[in-house]
């Protein structure tokens, strides 16, 4: 594996902030953060000034004066959220201060698989026949043109964007269109989640002057959807800098002490402690178990999971999504592993610079992300996953860095029915006559871009350390750093020069690999999570060069630092 070393920090940058230790000052320079300003803002998250003002956006105010119609003529709005936690959190949010405000609100989520993402017509004429007077798409409804007009011209119904992914050549005909980077937008931010945007909306409808609300009332209910916003900014793999950053930081603390009888349940379930949630329970065991109505049954047990006021219900729907993950992970497993052989059939052991894609009839669209996400990880490729649905093949694409999974899927538009996502991820439908001409569009695509580029399985290092500065100090700098995520990843430390004086595998099948490293008379224990089958090539004394994290190992009301190893190279063995 390649270690990809951080730049050094110039000692000018250095002798800028002298107050700050040189290793957290790499660590924030790696990050972007070069100004007092930015440093602070990352250091000190402020919610009453790192959160900016809603209307910034271009369309805000324009979203409020429809809404302030429609709530003098008693109109009634349909939210309609994409199946994910991004866009049911967001769903939610705006469902929430909506209905607290005394509007007429219902919720309409797509079925995955029946119906796919974003907007459809048959959805609309349904929610027309509903009774809708104005339609809110949250997460969703960039790339629906056709949807909006139809919405528009054959039943004077209105449109309201809240969405984050990239746009289309055409922007639908909406009343207000909130999304961050569209060309032209103002608002200072760019990389909010759909949940976060919906999140802006809830902002400017509780500060409008037409409801009359206290400050005190507006800070208050404001501060009880932080939950959504983190769940939905972590779920959607946002970057944890900027406004991301305050809104996950203060999102966590609700999460901690929320009032949602369906979390708390939900926590119960995955035996989550409440006092300890942070980014890694939220990616790994929350967010999980609610994207998994949406993967494999419907996502309005989500939606309802995060809305239920009766225990009953709660208690029942969160045993409900615990089950779904449970079988969401097992049906991944399985489809997963046939996704490999069906790459050890087509190319053997050695891989194209291209894109894999894979499909099967009889998997579930529900994980097909899932399934794509692990072929790029595993081959350090971009990945499509396809299967069956009804007439048609849907799929997922997940990328690489340096590679767009939704770019390519735009110079191949005329093969597809439809499709939408950002540079990391992708969704699609085809025809399946069509199938056989789009695999080897892609195929084709992807080479000239990956013809460039060095696939080598790679591992980003942000500093040198000194052994002996693997400490306690250090660890307290580190969790300034909390929350960590996406553009903030837990930091890597490089560590050169060590000699090995024992080692052992642990766990079950011998994954693991436990170390006693030594240095100048200091010695540390390590352990090397899913890497045993170093154990065969070490001897004693070998001298190794590590890169690892720094964290804490809690058992019995013990606390003892942790180094985490994440790779390891040998340099001598003697």
């Amino acid at each position: 594996m390649k270690w990809n070393l951080a730049k050094k920090i110039s000692k000018s940058d250095l002798d800028r902030f002298p107050e700050i230790n040189p290793v957290v000052l790499q660590l924030l320079f790696n990050r972007g953060l070069t100004t007092q300003k930015q440093i602070d803002e990352f250091l000190y998250p402020d919610y009453s000034q790192d959160v900016h003002d809603p209307y910034l956006f271009n369309d805000m105010a324009k979203a409020m004066k429809r809404l302030v119609i429609a709530h003098k003529k008693k109109e009634k709005i349909c939210i309609f959220g994409d199946y994910d936690v991004d866009g049911v959190s967001g769903s939610v949010i705006l469902a929430t201060v909506l209905e607290d405000l005394g509007y007429q609100v219902f919720s309409y989520i797509p079925h995955r698989d029946k119906e796919g993402y974003g907007l459809n017509k048959k959805a609309v004429a349904k929610i027309i026949k509903d009774k809708a007077q104005l339609i809110i798409s949250v997460d969703c409804g960039i790339s629906n043109y056709e949807e909006v007009v139809l919405a528009k011209d054959k039943y004077g119904v209105d449109t309201i964007i809240v969405d984050h992914h990239d746009k289309p050549a055409k922007l639908p005909p909406a009343v207000a269109i909130i999304h961050c980077h569209l060309p032209g937008e103002k608002y200072p931010f760019k990389n909010l989640s759909g949940g976060g945007t919906a999140f802006k909306v809830a902002q400017a409808v509780l500060r409008d002057k037409y409801f009359k609300l206290t400050t005190k009332d507006i800070e208050s209910k404001e501060k009880w959807l932080l939950d959504l916003v983190a769940l939905s900014t972590i779920g959607d793999i946002m970057p944890l800098l900027g406004e991301n950053r305050t809104l996950v930081k203060y999102g966590l603390l609700v999460l901690q002490k929320t009032r949602r009888l369906g979390l708390l349940k939900l926590y119960e379930g995955a035996n989550i402690e409440a006092g300890k949630i942070n980014t890694q329970i939220v990616g790994w065991q929350i967010n999980p178990r609610i994207n998994a109505a949406g993967r494999l049954k419907h996502a309005n047990l989500a939606y309802d999971l995060l809305t239920t006021k009766n225990v009953e219900q709660a208690i029942m729907m969160a045993h409900l999504l615990n089950k779904s993950n449970t079988e969401r992970q097992a049906k991944t497993e399985s489809f997963f592993n046939e996704a490999v052989t069906q790459v050890k059939k087509a190319y053997g052991d050695k891989i194209p610079r291209q894109a894999l894609v894979v499909y099967d009839d009889d998997w579930s669209a529900g994980v097909l992300g899932l399934v794509a996400g692990r072929l790029a990880r595993k081959y350090n490729r971009p990945a499509y996953a396809l299967t069956k649905v009804g007439k048609n093949l849907v799929g997922s694409g997940r990328s690489i860095e340096g590679f767009d999974v939704t770019s390519v899927l735009q110079e191949s538009s005329k093969l597809l029915l439809k499709f939408g996502g950002h540079t990391g991820a992708c969704g699609l439908s085809v025809a399946p006559e069509k199938f056989v001409e789009l695999k080897t569009k892609l195929e084709e695509l992807s080479k000239s871009v990956l013809s460039k580029q060095k696939l080598e399985p790679s591992l980003n290092v942000d500093a040198v350390v000194d052994f002996k500065e693997f400490n306690w100090q250090l660890f307290e700098e580190i969790e300034k750093f909390e929350p960590l995520g996406e553009a903030n990843a837990q930091p890597n430390f490089m560590i050169l020069g060590l000699a090995v004086r024992d080692w052992q595998t642990v766990g079950n099948d011998n994954k693991h690999l436990r170390l006693t490293l030594e240095r100048d008379g200091q010695v540390r224990k390590a352990i090397a999570f899913g890497l045993g089958e170093w154990a065969k090539d070490l001897q004693i004394d070998s001298q190794v060069d590590i890169v690892c994290q720094i964290g804490v190992n809690e058992w019995n009301g013990n606390r003892e630092l942790q180094m985490s190893v994440q790779d390891m190279k040998i340099i001598n063995n003697q």
